[in-house]
């Protein structure tokens, strides 16, 4: 399955989200977080495993589930595709301001250090 139709749904995004704060987590531990029923919440999880996010292991007569993360990784490249793109806009829309803020006011306004984006 498509990582991206998997983590469409917000309550998988936060059951990705819980697994990430909290580790493997069973199937009951994580249905007791939603108003969902157990069978809701473990659909959600299927499509989770589906998309391999997610790793469930039978321990007794619990399923615990994993955070696969690699997966994700998927998504932080599509992500990185557009960053450029919105430094490009964003670093445009600021020359503009600071043009027009010295044209009205005659005067150039600093921002502050703490303000400043920083490049990694």
């Amino acid at each position: 399955m498509d990582v991206f139709t998997a983590i469409a749904h917000p309550i998988r995004r936060r059951i990705l989200s819980d697994l990430e704060k909290q580790g493997p987590l069973t199937l009951t531990r994580i249905a007791s977080n939603f108003d969902e029923s157990r069978q809701a919440i473990r659909k959600h999880i299927g499509v989770l495993s589906d998309a391999n996010l997610v790793r469930l292991k039978r321990e007794g007569r619990e399923q615990r589930c994993a955070l696969h993360a690699e997966r994700l990784a998927e998504i932080q490249q599509w992500v990185n595709l557009f960053e450029a793109h919105w430094d490009t806009k964003l670093a445009g829309l600021k020359a503009f301001v600071e043009t027009n803020q010295v044209a009205t006011t005659g005067t150039e306004r600093k921002t502050p250090k703490s303000q400043q984006r920083r490049r990694t």
